[in-house]
């Protein structure tokens, strides 16, 4: 029974140090998140305060006022909107396209490769043939352009 203890004490520390290491890098990706919130509710003078200003004083929402104000609001929607789109259209033709391979035996592991090995073309030497489809489909400055090329 005694060696078995010191065996538990050994899995326990194990154990405990990764939690202690999950914890720190949450902590490491998190708090950026934490600190652009926090940041966007504070005043100038306390973002820029030193020692910094874990908590603003007060809330203020200016620096939203500022942003709705001066006409950056469609740029951020219009990235919303074209962000969201693309996840969705992303999302529900990779899954199609997944359970195909997956499924069926059609020798569709060749074109998973395919598609994989895709992934190794640098995109600078796609760009002149794209814009050129583009021009010609008439989808240059258009949402649906940038859907399609984000998707």
């Amino acid at each position: 029974m005694s060696s078995a203890l010191p065996f538990h004490r050994r899995k326990g520390f194990r154990l405990a140090m990764r939690y202690l290491i999950a914890c720190i890098l949450v902590v490491i990706f998190v708090f950026p998140v934490y600190w652009l919130f926090i940041i966007s509710f504070k005043t100038p003078d306390e973002i820029f305060a030193y020692p910094p200003v874990w908590y603003p004083n007060s809330i203020q929402f200016a620096n939203y006022l500022v942003l709705f104000k001066d006409g950056d609001a469609a740029t951020v929607w219009n990235s919303l909107v074209l962000a969201t789109i693309s996840t969705f259209f992303a999302m529900i033709l990779g899954t199609i396209a997944a359970y195909s391979l997956v499924r069926f035996k059609t020798g569709g592991e060749n074109l998973a490769v395919w598609i994989i090995s895709q992934r190794m073309m640098p995109p600078v030497a796609i760009v002149f043939p794209v814009f050129l489809l583009y021009v010609w489909l008439g989808w240059v400055d258009t949402y649906i352009g940038l859907i399609v090329l984000y998707t």
